[in-house]
């Protein structure tokens, strides 16, 4: 395997690991907050933990607040 395909692999495995993380953050959520409005409220308080700093766990927690605000939207 070469370097380009190495790099390729392990950006994929990346993506599968963060959709994986956000089905269970947002499944786990859906039980704390059950209506569109507590997930809304949910989601702004991940948005707020992110701030405005660089980082896996800022860029994990506006990608669980986006998520939950779509899912929001769909109930």
């Amino acid at each position: 395997m070469t370097d380009a395909e190495r790099i390729e692999q392990l950006e994929r495995e990346l993506d599968e690991t963060l959709e994986a993380a956000l089905t269970i953050i947002v499944g786990m959520a859906d039980a704390i907050a059950p209506t569109a409005e507590a997930k809304e409220d949910l989601a702004r308080g991940f948005a707020e933990a992110a701030g405005g700093t660089d980082g896996a766990i800022p860029r994990l927690s506006r990608a669980v607040a986006d998520l939950l605000l779509r899912v929001a939207d769909e109930q």
